[in-house]
Parts: C-alpha cells; sequence; structure tokens
C-alpha cells in the first residue's frame, strides 16, 4: 500500500463509543483506531517473500514484530492487545508464516453505506459518518449515528444504579407510609422493561416520588379496606 492510499479515505466512528471500556484507555483507543485505518476497504493479495496471501476487505496482514514496532511498545504488549480484543469479539488472528492475517469483526459497521466500487470522488460520507480527516469538525446534528455496542457490564451497573437511587428516593417515605407500601412501590416501579436497559418509573413522562407515593398509600387503602385488612401479604424484598 501507497503512502498515499494509506492516508486517504474514512471510517465511522460513532459516539457512543464513550460507553466501550477501550474508550478509557487513550492508549489502547489510539491503536484500535490505528488498527481499523490499516485494514483493507477492499480484497486484494499482499506478496510476502515468494508467497502471495489472500487479504481481504477488514483484513490486513503485518507480522506481530511490526505491530510493535509501529507502537513502539514490545511483542508481549502487542500479543497481549490482540487477545484481550479476540476476547471481546472484536479482531480475528491467524498466525501465518512469517506472518499474522488480522481481521476486524463487523467491519462494516465502521464503513456505513461506502461501496468499493465508487471512485474516489464519490465516496462521501453519509450523515452517519466521521471522516478520518483530522480537520473534519464533523456534524454535531447527527441524527442517524449507529449505536456502538454497549458493554452488557455496564448496562448491568447503570440499572442497579438507578434502581439504588430509586430506593433512595423512597426511604425518606418509610416513616409515613410504612415499609410495606414502600416496599411495594419499590418493586412495582423498578421493574426493567424487556431489553434490560431502563426501568418503569424512568419510561414515565413526569416523575414525582413524594405524589406516587401518596397516590400508591391512597389506593393500597382502599384495597384493604375492601377486603377488610384480611389478605395475605406477600413476602416482599426489605428496602
Amino acid at each position: 500500500m501507497s503512502e498515499t492510499e494509506s492516508n486517504s479515505g474514512w471510517i465511522s466512528i460513532y459516539r457512543s463509543i464513550r460507553y466501550h471500556w477501550i474508550w478509557q484507555d487513550p492508549v489502547k483507543l489510539k491503536w484500535w483506531i490505528d488498527i481499523l485505518l490499516a485494514v483493507n476497504h477492499e480484497d486484494k493479495k499482499v506478496n510476502i517473500g515468494m508467497r502471495l496471501i489472500e487479504c481481504k476487505r477488514g483484513q490486513t496482514v503485518m507480522s506481530l514484530r511490526n505491530w510493535a514496532d509501529r507502537w513502539k511498545v514490545s511483542k508481549d504488549t502487542t500479543r497481549n492487545f490482540f487477545e484481550l480484543l479476540k476476547k471481546d469479539k472484536m479482531i480475528i488472528t491467524e498466525n501465518l508464516i512469517n506472518t499474522t492475517r488480522l481481521t476486524v469483526c463487523n467491519y462494516d459497521v465502521y464503513q456505513g453505506d461506502l461501496r468499493t466500487s465508487q471512485t474516489s470522488t464519490e465516496r462521501e460520507p453519509n450523515e452517519s459518518q466521521t471522516q478520518a480527516d483530522p480537520n473534519n469538525k464533523g456534524d454535531n446534528g447527527n441524527k442517524r449515528e449507529k449505536p456502538y455496542p454497549i458493554p452488557k457490564n455496564d448496562i448491568k451497573e447503570k440499572i442497579k444504579k438507578k434502581e439504588s437511587e430509586l430506593k433512595e428516593s423512597i426511604e425518606p417515605f418509610i416513616p409515613i407510609y410504612g415499609k410495606d407500601i414502600c416496599n411495594k412501590f419499590h418493586l412495582y416501579w423498578s421493574e426493567p422493561n424487556k431489553s434490560k436497559t431502563k426501568l418503569r418509573y424512568e419510561m414515565e413522562k413526569t416523575w414525582d416520588v413524594s405524589r406516587r407515593l401518596a397516590n400508591w398509600a391512597n389506593r393500597d387503602k382502599a384495597f384493604n379496606t375492601r377486603i377488610n385488612g384480611t389478605g395475605a401479604e406477600p413476602n416482599y424484598q426489605k428496602l
């Protein structure tokens, strides 16, 4: 690949990459973007010694030593980084004679609607894509941005945090309405949606704990009155 080719073109980087673990480490993030920029955007054959090696779209052929020299780190550091990416199913590597073939998983995600048959003048990024050109300021009005995969652990932690916040907002009302009513209220409104990304109370247009609890307590009182207060109570989890 010529220097002109390697410095041309673009990839899509979506804002939601900020939710990915690699965003937390500037060095690893730089290496990851370098990989995305290094792989082919179309199928090619690479000559290594006296052999021709298939290098398809989303792949690159380069030895571990070359990657290490490129990033000015040891081979072990490079190998460990690749293993980290492989565990998260971001890349696949194949050990070949004197080199390594690296494949970026789901490469098309980083190319958007790019068609390899287009000429270089036709390869204009659509509004859901970001140019690799460092002078590009991007479009903050982007409305068709594709989501970057958010790790499941991050989603679970956010749900737990929201559930804990709801619990803390209810606790001051326990002396007023009692633990039983507050527990029922908490269990109902902390139920997650089908995708496990939001709690029930987050999907309400308006939310005021004191007003909601007052209405809940009134309905609960009316219900207990109808059954004369003799109904068996479920074994609710305590706040």
